[in-house]
């Protein structure tokens, strides 16, 4: 791979939304994004596309709002 072809590395801060993620993830066309300490720029997690439906998945299933059997 040349330098040329080389992509930028995109990251998001620990203190960012799980919403900014989402954006990011989307306007890059990406499914996995690094999280990273916004002072030491070490990265802390790398965040799924996945892992984001899983956690839409778990509040809706716990939000009353969404109760299918009412």
């Amino acid at each position: 791979m040349t330098r040329s072809n080389l992509k930028p590395f995109i990251s998001i801060d620990a203190d960012s939304s799980v919403y900014d993620a989402i954006l990011r993830l989307h306007d890059n066309n990406m499914r996995h994004l690094a999280v990273v300490d916004a002072d030491s720029r070490d990265a802390l997690y790398l965040l799924t596309n996945k892992r984001i439906l899983h956690l839409i998945a778990l509040l809706v299933s716990v939000c009353p709002i969404f109760d299918i059997n009412k």
